[in-house]
């Protein structure tokens, strides 16, 4: 081994090369940002589209279609979902991820969407493009919080605050909810305009065209030149008061103020807010890029302070409703604390079974190895995030066990008297090749997660690329750095541990009687992985992001369609109550939203409903509560189960992982929305009764109640007047329209043209309503349509531009009973099945699956192919290293059996089978092949050193290589130990899964390498004579 003798003969430059690793990385793990979630480009879209006033219906027909018409011609758009809503249009599209120029995809949609020039003349603003990223989730939440009577007080220090937190590099958006415009209200009498036989729009082009700031050119003399300028602005908002609508030459004059109440006010709020039960301005706070979360909160934090003080003697007060970095610093303190607890522990088993030296040179592997894998990290663009911690928590439970085979078989050589120089070479030479395969195997084993698909795939993209910088830096460590430092020792005879020759001898007995019964142990062990089995198959299910102890969770609350924001207000406050009644010790606080419910945290824009309703618990981290999330939610639900005055009231916890829909998402598509009505309510039917299925929801639902007027179209044109000018006059009347805007003291302020509020609640004035025809004359409403009460949809759904009907339910979480629950992909599947008779008759409705169900199959599907994978590639390379056909099969018979050890694990501490879990099993075989391709590839050894295979060879191979498999996995599991349990510093809930796989399937595949894998060995031919083991 040149390499090694280079770094043995070249002391100084080995230290040197350690500490440049050690302080090379850790100051680059210093500098890495921290963030909570991995910088991840979803490949989804979001275009909101503002038609104020408009229903669902008229939002689909004037807005959604003709976007959706332009945006259905563009490739490389695998899906588009829209929803129509009161006032707005949501389109989602979700990109082709493979498409081979993604930034001409996106200039293709915008140049789209600006071709789109027939929106209705309300629509005041272009549809707006966003685009969802990971960094959309909120690092802070602040609240601005007063009475109500102080509002412009809390805007005014809402602004001040967003100012200031604007200029702190790394802020990215700003959301402000219950934050509403300033507005002129230029409230007109019905009454007044009758009398006066005037119109909305008159009004209307009277103050626009008083509101005036026009360049008119330029007067140019011979000393200068000077812009002259027509200039009629407002200076006080409230002159409008005295804007002229008509005169006559006798002076006489009809002001805005003789048929309007003119005042000072807002905007119709949206959304109504507030911050554990008080009224209050609320603030989202999200990053931007590749930023420090946490020196960006302590930033953000300053600035907070320093209003507080500020304002810490009067009734308004600024309050940090959450600071998401809590949870971050949380992650970190714990994964750092348990993983330096379990480098402790690696250290003192290897102190054990090896003599100080050895075990201090292979401990101090395991900072080179990640400190230098920290070196490459931003050339791969990763951040310290909860995704590489958690990697790291895993690889630190790999990356010391090719050390130790390398010091243990340096070790051992010194033991027997060789100098410590040549035992350092011959002892690296003799398992070179072993430890590269192991390294390989493992490599090969997280290798298909780089070529993993969609968001999943994206979120976990720093698993395999941590894993393979490591385990190559742990590679580069043991033959290099390690035998260097093992080398120049003084020369001596080490002595071996009793604790090593006592475990020995035990062995030895234990695997003579093995030997002696193979027939006896080659049955036990396959009836035990066959019993595994079949009770797997029958009880375990495979969960995607099962729910775990979780920070953050909801009540998402409906009331009646047509209550206003007022009315639902008043009753969440009957909620909020109860929500108080939780300990302070378990709840930093609540926030409570009026017109909203939705629950994704890194959605793009706000959904209203008037009848919506949201209440979000944040939390202690899970390792600073006495009580668990899921008995808290448990707790709750029953004291609000009572109440009785909601159409929804459901308890709901935030989900691990990446965003992957809800459990059951089911999609009738039909452009003949009523052939879908019966399948709708047969599914609805099932879902509903299913015993695993709870929030079984259709989004055809019935909104609010609506006044359809019925025009008569004869009467309309002998009075010359058109639907667009009804349309138009019953709009402004009750919606307002804006006639201009000025910019006072920094902010614009819209003039909005209604009638008085009295009068927008009185039926009877709608008749009496009068729209100018053609000729300017006024028509009474009453006189050219009828009304008709009717009931308005709450939302109308498109699929790729298609009506469709979205059905979607969660899964209930069911422990401790005897029915065995159905994961969300089989019960699409019985859907599939149940109803596949009735579609395939009627072949305009397609039904279409999405979801964590589709999510769930995609993965699954993606891992087991991936698995397949990386075992022809693991045998493949055991065979180009032993030459063999068959002892490769003899080396990968302990990973089947390391997979019994994960299941019983699993069953035992009450965990499903989920994708993180999986992810543990990866690791577990790397290292399971480790320990098998150690003690087999020594049997061969000594089987060719005899020249024969009896009972005494396989004993003398088989104890050599006790020690550092014993070795290998005893630190994985030490390693682990204090993330799966927390002992100190407590636990994250969703690394356990992870972790729990590896140590557990590692115990049991041990006992395998240590018993099964001698006995199967000796069924083998022996190198040349073929004999078998003579007992």
């Amino acid at each position: 081994m040149k390499i090694t003798e280079f770094f043995i003969d070249n002391f100084k430059l080995t230290n040197m090369v350690l500490l440049f690793i050690l302080f090379g990385g850790g100051v680059t793990m210093l500098n890495l940002p921290r963030q909570g979630n991995p910088n991840v480009n979803m490949d989804i879209l979001s275009i909101t589209t503002i038609y104020p006033g408009a229903s669902p219906e008229d939002v689909e027909i004037n807005v959604t279609d003709p976007l959706e018409d332009e945006l259905e011609q563009i490739d490389g758009i695998l899906r588009m979902h829209s929803n129509s809503i009161e006032s707005m249009s949501l389109i989602t599209l979700e990109l082709d991820p493979d498409y081979p120029d993604s930034i001409q995809l996106r200039n293709d949609i915008r140049s789209a969407l600006d071709s789109v020039t027939n929106l209705p003349k309300e629509v005041k603003s272009r549809p707006v493009l966003k685009e969802i990223k990971s960094t959309d989730f909120p690092v802070m939440e602040l609240a601005i919080v007063g009475p109500k009577d102080k509002y412009s007080e809390l805007r005014d220090i809402s602004k001040s605050i967003e100012s200031e937190i604007k200029n702190i590099g790394g802020v990215g958006q700003i959301i402000k909810l219950n934050f509403q415009k300033k507005e002129v209200h230029i409230s007109c009498d019905a009454k007044k305009l009758e009398a006066q036989n005037i119109s909305f729009t008159d009004v209307i082009h009277a103050i626009k065209r008083r509101n005036v700031k026009l360049s008119g050119g330029t007067l140019e003399s011979f000393v200068d030149e000077k812009k002259i300028v027509t200039f009629s602005e407002f200076e006080n908002p409230l002159d409008v008061s005295e804007v002229i609508i008509r005169s006559n030459f006798d002076g006489k004059q009809l002001k805005v103020k003789d048929i309007a109440e003119v005042t000072m006010g807002y905007e119709k709020p949206m959304f109504l807010t507030r911050s554990n039960g008080e009224h209050c301005i609320h603030l989202t706070i999200k990053r931007s890029g590749s930023t420090d979360v946490i020196d960006l909160t302590k930033e953000i934090v300053k600035i907070v302070k320093k209003y507080q003080d500020r304002y810490s003697k009067s009734e308004l007060k600024i309050r940090v409703i959450v600071d998401y970095t809590i949870y971050t610093k949380s992650l970190l303190r714990i994964v750092t604390m348990n993983a330096l607890a379990g480098f402790i522990l690696v250290v003192l088993s290897l102190f054990i079974f090896l003599n100080f030296r050895t075990a201090f040179w292979v401990g101090l592997g395991i900072p080179v190895s990640v400190f230098g894998a920290y070196l490459f990290m931003p050339a791969f663009d990763l951040t310290t995030n909860m995704i590489s911690l958690i990697t790291m928590v895993v690889v630190l439970g790999m990356i010391v066990d090719d050390a130790i085979v390398v010091a243990e078989n340096i070790n051992r050589h010194i033991e027997t008297g060789m100098e410590p120089r040549l035992a350092a070479i011959q002892g690296t030479k003799e398992v070179f090749k072993p430890v590269c395969a192991t390294i390989i195997t493992t490599i090969l084993c997280f290798s298909p997660l780089l070529f993993m698909t969609g968001i999943l795939g994206k979120f976990i993209y720093a698993i395999p690329v941590i894993v393979i910088l490591t385990l190559l830096m742990s590679l580069f460590e043991s033959v290099t750095l390690l035998p260097s430092h093992l080398a120049n020792q003084k020369k001596g005879k080490a002595k071996t541990r009793k604790l090593t020759i006592y475990l020995r001898k035990k062995y030895t007995s234990v695997l003579r009687v093995c030997l002696r019964n193979r027939g006896l142990v080659l049955l036990t062990f396959f009836i035990i992985f066959v019993a595994t089995a079949m009770f797997s198959y029958s009880n375990y299910k495979y969960n995607l992001f099962p729910a775990g102890d979780v920070d953050l969770f909801y009540i998402v609350m409906e009331t009646d369609p047509g209550d206003s924001l007022e009315v639902t207000s008043t009753k969440v406050k009957e909620i909020e109550k109860i929500v108080d009644q939780i300990s302070d010790d378990l709840m930093i606080g609540y926030k409570t939203i009026i017109g909203d419910h939705r629950t994704e945290e890194m959605a793009n824009d706000p959904s209203p409903h008037k009848n919506w309703a949201l209440i979000t618990i944040i939390l202690h981290p899970a390792a600073k509560r006495d009580l668990v999330s899921d008995d808290i939610i448990k707790n709750l639900s029953k004291k609000v189960g009572s109440i009785k005055t909601f159409k929804k009231l459901i308890v709901r916890s935030i989900k691990d992982g990446p965003p992957v829909g809800k459990a059951i998402n089911l999609k009738l598509v039909s452009d003949n929305i009523n052939l879908t009505a019966e399948l709708e309510n047969e599914i609805l039917a099932y879902l509903k009764n299913h015993p695993d299925l709870k929030e079984v929801t259709t989004s055809n639902k019935i909104g609010k109640k609506e006044i359809r007027l019925r025009l008569n179209y004869e009467q309309m044109a002998k009075l010359k007047i058109s639907a667009i000018d009804v349309s138009s006059a019953v709009r402004i009347a009750y919606d307002g329209n804006i006639a201009t805007t000025v910019r006072n003291n920094g902010e614009e302020i819209d003039f909005r043209v209604q009638l008085q509020k009295d009068q927008r609640g009185n039926k009877a004035i709608l008749g009496e309503l009068q729209v100018p025809n053609q000729l300017n004359k006024l028509i009474k409403l009453k006189d050219i349509s009828k009304a008709e009460s009717s009931h308005a949809n709450e939302s109308i759904t498109h699929f790729k531009g298609k009506k469709a009907i979205v059905i979607t339910a969660e899964l209930k979480e069911i422990k401790n009973s005897s029915h065995s629950p159905k994961t969300s992909q089989e019960i699409n599947d019985d859907v599939k099945k149940l109803f596949e008779n009735k579609i395939d008759e009627i072949p305009e409705i397609e039904i279409i699956f999405g979801g964590e169900g589709e999510q769930t199959a995609e993965s699954f599907k993606y891992f087991k192919v991936a698995f397949l994978f990386s075992m022809m590639a693991i045998y493949c390379t055991l065979i180009l290293l032993l030459d063999s056909f068959i002892q490769p099969f003899l080396i990968m018979v302990a990973i089947p059996f390391g997979l019994v050890g994960v299941i019983i694990a699993f069953y035992i501490h009450g965990i499903p089978l989920s994708f993180i879990a999986l992810i543990g099993t990866l690791g577990m075989i790397g290292v399971v092949v480790n320990d098998s391709l150690v003690m087999v590839t020594y049997l061969n050894d000594v089987t060719k050193k005899h020249k024969s295979l009896d009972i005494e060879v396989i004993l003398e191979g088989a104890s050599t290589r006790l020690r550092p498999v014993l070795l290998t996995t005893i630190t994985t599991v030490l390693g682990l130990l204090p993330t799966i349990y927390g002992f100190i510093w407590g636990t994250e809930p969703f690394i356990i899964p992870m972790v729990l796989a590896m140590a557990s399937g590692l115990i049991f595949a041990t006992v395998i390498t240590l018993i099964l894998i001698p006995v199967l060995y000796s069924l083998l031919p022996t190198i040349k004579t073929n004999k078998k083991v003579q007992s």
